[in-house]
């Protein structure tokens, strides 16, 4: 046998090989239908095969198709929130390729109350990847309570008293409802209109955006999002009421809001009217919400918002001042009294079009609006370094209008996890501000006797037109069924015209250009970032590598000083982020991002800024952006047999070229010294910490479940500042710690806390150290019902404050207290007589350290009043 007949029964022999074993992967196909025979699009269906494990997503028909299946025998399980997840055995007969699986019905979830109910046991916490998973029966609230009751005692969830939602520090600015989109998907709204006891489950999880739930690529960090899962598959229903209310110092309001729900389609009005007086004058708040969401037949989705919000506030505050430099300590105690009408609109669409399960189409268009008016007066005294008497006039206008288009187009290959996707965004504002100051400066002797005075009026106009675009392209390439590469470019351009003019006005009122401190200056910023990203999960393990170079070009002209400057400059922007679930009760999770902060136009214009006659500012055209390295370490656990939850948290930051001010004291034509910030890049800064959330067992005492936890915290920081050209430091220590004990039965509730949090600062500066504030504070809060229908709650809390200036120093006692009766058969409407702050004691002090000064300011208002409101609240819900 000759070499040339070796060689083709060679070749033969391994493409024989080949077709073997490509015949010998095997194909599964099969559709989901739901109880009523419709298709169900967009499930997740996951197949198990050997070490294999594939997913796959139902088409608009209900299909799902696998391929390269190797084993024989494989089973079939569906990913979903709303549906009962089936679990199914198959196996291949022999010599047989395809299997078509008959349709498979999903039934939705309506036995999991009954099946808690007859266990008797309750997990409140599930950890899964991406997702925290609250059990709503484990936190018991009062029946009529909204979905906000329930969020105040989850572990590592805070609610401000603005309603903001955070999740172990981090922001929730979104929900959804059943895993779909609600509304408007405002948090702060809904969690205040939904009741709570149409929700079984509360998830907190990490949102990667529209495209990364179609793509299924989910790059960067993500973030927090609330999903509600409702009971008995809820996914439609009426929703809403009235409210009115009156009560002393000419207090009176009105809210009103509707919402129609039917699953996809999304209509909800809600606005308000409120009036208060207070020590300085009336305020005002006015707000309108308009949101319809729909399908327009299978495969569009049309979202539209509009908001309107008006206001009149006349507000009084005082506050103490210590600045610290080379050359002693300036201290300023000052009053300012602020007048303002704002009003703001916007108007918001966006529209989805999914053609098919392998292209995602979606556009936005939004416009915005913000016009404000203030007129401000303070009057204060320096002294110490300085040794003045300051009285300031500002009437400040600014009209701020916004304009935003966005295009993003996603598609995915016939091969599982190979996608493209495109984004595009053009946005354009124009930010006009004119501030009339007028400044009256004494100088004062030591004795506070006055040696001469000044005047200085002038008018400021700024003017700032920006169009800014950015293009983003993304291709994501599967190396195996768990790991995948992304391949991604950003283009990013901002061109901003802007004028800075100051006039000074004379006695007469007659204006002159001072052309020192006027400029016309063109800057055109261009960013281009370039990187991969890896995706690799595989069991309980999941990580991502992101690799990113940015490359920054900066350009700025300067029309009135016939110069240009440019300045570029090459960031690495690495993030790296790793998830190990031991179990569905313990995770850990590790994460290393940075960030860059840019300039503002402000730090960055080189002349002189005379809006604060006491602090001028000097830009600097050669800073460069800041960029901050983070890294958060996460370790949860919940035992699941005591329900002991426990969430640590371990984090860090340091930051390269923080721009920082560099105070300098400088002569004044009147022989006395005034404050000039001139800016740089430094570095130096870095901060460390750590906090923890632990939940005791549950105690039983004859059926009644006392709840307990203990929350802290600790943070050590070091921050760089520069006074008089010399570079310091400040240091500063915190450390939090909390206790609480709540309980909730069918007609009392208790809820009770103690506070204490220690904040030391320190400064380089001459040995400076400012006095550590520390708070102690005791708060309970309880409520009654008797009869069903009348309620009674009370709440006091009681605060120990030290370490404030004296003048702003209080410890108050504040008692609320208020009567509730519910109306009608179906106790959907209630009238309640509300007592605030019955001492009168409210101080609202609040501490604010900002380089080298640290102010203390108590903002005056009235906080007792009596409110009588009246209520009707509709909550009509239907099953699926």
């Amino acid at each position: 046998m000759n070499k040339r007949n070796l060689f083709y029964i060679g070749l033969i022999t391994f493409f024989s090989f080949l077709l073997s074993n490509t015949y010998a992967q095997k194909i599964v196909t099969g559709n989901l239908k739901d109880s009523f025979n419709k298709n169900i699009i967009g499930m997740n269906v996951r197949l198990v095969s050997g070490k294999d494990t594939l997913y796959s997503k139902s088409d608009e028909k209900g299909g799902f198709i696998f391929n390269n299946i190797r084993d024989n025998d494989f089973s079939l399980s569906i990913i979903s929130l709303i549906y009962k997840s089936p679990f199914f055995r198959f196996s291949f007969q022999k010599d047989q390729t395809i299997m078509q699986l008959k349709s498979i019905v999903l039934r939705p979830v309506t036995t999991a109350l009954k099946e808690v109910q007859i266990k008797g046991k309750v997990t409140p916490v599930i950890f899964k990847k991406d997702t925290i998973e609250y059990n709503a029966l484990a936190y018991p609230v009062e029946k009529y309570a909204r979905v906000k009751e329930i969020l105040k005692h989850l572990p590592g969830i805070e609610i401000d008293n603005n309603g903001n939602l955070t999740f172990e520090g981090q922001s929730i600015s979104k929900l959804r409802v059943n895993g779909k989109d609600f509304f408007s998907g405002n948090v702060t709204e809904f969690i205040t209109q939904l009741p709570a006891n149409i929700i079984s489950k509360l998830q907190v999880i990490n949102d990667y955006g529209d495209r990364a739930n179609f793509t299924g690529i989910k790059n960067g960090v993500g973030e927090k999002m609330l999903n509600l899962v409702t009971n008995s598959n809820i996914n439609s229903g009426t929703f809403g009421g009235v409210a009115l209310n009156s009560g002393t110092d000419k207090r009176y309001g009105m809210n009103l809001n509707g919402n129609y729900w039917k699953d996809t389609k999304q209509i909800s009005l809600n606005t308000s009217l409120n009036t208060a007086s207070n020590e300085s004058g009336i305020t005002t708040a006015n707000f309108l919400r308009l949101n319809y969401r729909n399908n327009i037949g299978e495969k569009i989705v049309f979202n539209g918002d509009f908001n309107y919000q008006q206001s009149h506030s006349k507000l009084s505050t005082s506050s103490s001042n210590e600045t610290f430099n080379g050359f002693g300590t300036i201290y300023n105690n000052s009053s300012n009294l602020t007048e303002g009408n704002r009003s703001n609109y916007s108007l918001n669409s966006n529209i989805q079009y999914i053609p098919d399960e392998s292209n995602f189409i979606t556009a936005s268009l939004s416009v915005q609006n913000s016009d404000v008016e203030n007129i401000m007066t303070t009057s204060g005294i320096q002294s110490g370094v300085i040794h003045q008497m300051n009285y300031t006039n500002t009437n400040a206008i600014s009209s701020v209008p916004i304009y935003n288009g966005s295009f993003s187009v996603s598609h995915q290959f016939k091969k599982r996890g190979r996608s493209i996707s495109l984004d595009l965004i053009v946005n354009k504002n124009d930010n006009v501000n004119s501030q009339d100051i007028s400044d009256k400066t004494g100088y004062i002797s030591d004795s506070n006797a006055l040696l001469k005075d000044s005047l200085f009026h002038r008018v400021i106009n700024t003017d700032s037109k920006t169009l800014s675009s950015s293009l983003d392209m993304e291709y994501a390439e599967p190396i195996k069924d768990n790991m995948n590469l992304n391949m991604f470019y950003k283009f990013e351009k901002a061109k901003t015209n802007n004028t800075f003019f100051t006039d000074l006005v004379d006695l007469t009122g007659n204006k002159y250009r001072i052309d020192s401190l006027s400029n016309i200056y063109h800057t055109v910023f261009n960013t281009s970032t370039t990187g991969i990203n890896y995706n690799y999960t595989k069991g309980k393990l999941s990580t991502k590598l992101n690799l990113a170079l940015q490359y920054n070009l900066r350009d700025m002209t300067y029309d009135d000083r016939n110069y240009n400057i440019s300045k570029s400059y090459f960031n690495f922007i690495p993030t790296v982020i790793f998830t190990y679930d031991f179990s569905k009760e313990k995770t850990f999770s590790f994460r290393y991002s940075a960030n860059t902060l840019y300039p503002d136009f402000e730090k960055l214009l080189p002349i002189k800024d005379l809006r604060n006659v006491q602090i001028s500012i000097i830009g600097n055209p050669y800073l460069s952006p800041a960029i901050t390295h983070l890294v958060n370490f996460n370790f949860r656990v919940i035992h699941p047999n005591t329900n002991s939850i426990l969430l640590l948290g371990l984090y860090g930051s340091a930051t390269q070229n923080q721009i920082v001010a560099n105070t300098v004291l400088v002569k004044d034509t009147l022989n006395s010294f005034k404050q000039e910030n001139r800016y740089l890049n430094v570095n130096g800064t870095y901060n460390i910490g750590s906090s923890y959330n632990y939940t005791f067992p549950p105690l039983v005492i004859k059926a009644v479940k006392f709840n307990t936890s203990m929350i802290g915290g600790t943070s050590y920081s070091n921050g760089t500042i520069y006074t008089d050209n010399n570079k310091s430091f400040i240091t500063k220590i915190i450390f939090t710690q909390q206790a609480r004990l709540w309980v909730n039965t069918k007609n009392i509730g208790f809820d009770g806390v103690v506070d204490y949090s220690y904040n030391y600062n320190s400064y380089s500066i001459n040995s400076s150290n400012i006095a550590p504030i520390q708070i102690l504070q005791f708060k309970g809060s309880s409520w009654i019902n008797i009869l069903n229908s009348l309620n009674l709650s009370f709440d006091a809390t009681k605060k120990i404050n030290k370490g404030y200036q004296p003048s702003l120093i209080g410890n108050p006692l504040i008692l609320n207290a208020s009567i509730g009766q519910k109306l009608f058969k179906k106790y959907n409407g209630s009238v309640r007589i509300t007592f605030t702050d019955l001492l009168n004691q409210v101080n609202n002090i609040q501490r604010n350290i900002n380089g080298n000064s640290v102010v203390d300011t108590r903002t005056n208002f009235v906080t007792r009043y009596i409110l009588l409101a009246f209520q009707i609240q509709i909550d009509r819900f239907n099953k699926k």
